[in-house]
């Protein structure tokens, strides 16, 4: 009998990461109002932003009552902060645990498939917890072929600028599902890429490739851009881009695989 395979889109996404720092449910709740209230007029599609109520037991949902567990965006301002702290880490099902921080995820809503995103965060915790990475993502739908408007390089590259912007991030990087089948070797910093950004203190470690474009933000920060346009695997010129920025971040790369070996992992 032939199983049939889950089939996936050729998502996108834009992954950014910072080092652990202090941060309250409010602080984070703030931070991710600040960068939906960017991202939402980069496109026409991103609006209907949608939260789904952790409170509440998941066993009870049902296609008749979906609704009651969907808080919109604009009701969701007045409880941001506790929405964190109901979406914050559980850990062997005894409730949220502050030390380990706190996740969100929002996605849009009452819109074809094809033009949905989800964004996500994970923030907070104990400083000296080196667990999950601290992080906010922003992705296609993962089964759903994307439209091509929402995957163009002027909008994605200003969902990156809004992500850098609104959560003072150490790196961030887009790609897409197609170039994560070409991650072959193990670069434990970041591999292949179509845009990749890298705050003041890591532009200063790396040697800037003169064959891409190159933007020099104002607070010193800088976006290697491997292509103008959506990248596609199938053009030689886009991947030439994505290899000249991963050799350019050989040292961090290399930095980040000690680190790792020394922590044992």
């Amino acid at each position: 009998m032939k199983v049939n395979q889950p089939t996936f889109a050729n998502r996108f996404s834009i992954v950014s990461q910072w080092k652990p720092r202090e941060e309250t449910p409010e602080e984070l709740g703030l931070r991710t109002l600040s960068c939906l209230d960017l991202i939402s007029p980069i496109h026409s599609a991103f609006r209907g932003w949608t939260f789904l109520d952790v409170s509440r037991d998941a066993m009870e949902m049902s296609e008749e009552n979906i609704q009651e567990f969907l808080c919109p965006l604009e009701k969701a301002r007045k409880r941001m902060t506790q929405i964190v702290v109901d979406w914050g880490v559980t850990i062997d099902d005894e409730g949220p645990e502050p030390g380990y921080g706190y996740n969100v995820s929002v996605s849009t809503t009452d819109i074809p498939d094809s033009q949905r995103v989800t964004f996500g965060a994970h923030g907070g915790g104990l400083v000296s917890w080196t667990g999950a990475p601290r992080e906010a993502s922003f992705h296609t739908d993962d089964s759903h072929e994307a439209d091509p408007t929402i995957i163009s390089y002027p909008v994605f590259r200003s969902v990156l600028l809004a992500i850098v912007s609104c959560w003072d991030v150490d790196y961030a990087q887009a790609f897409s599902r197609e170039l994560v089948q070409r991650w072959t070797d193990p670069h434990p910093f970041c591999d292949l890429s179509w845009m990749v950004y890298l705050s003041a203190p890591l532009a200063q470690r790396i040697t800037v490739p003169a064959d891409v474009i190159v933007e020099r933000l104002a607070d010193g920060g800088l976006i290697m851009i491997a292509a103008e346009e959506t990248f596609d695997v199938a053009n030689p010129k886009h991947l030439a881009g994505a290899r000249s920025i991963l050799n350019a971040l050989a040292p961090l790369n290399a930095e980040e695989a000690e680190r790792q070996a020394k922590r044992g992992w």
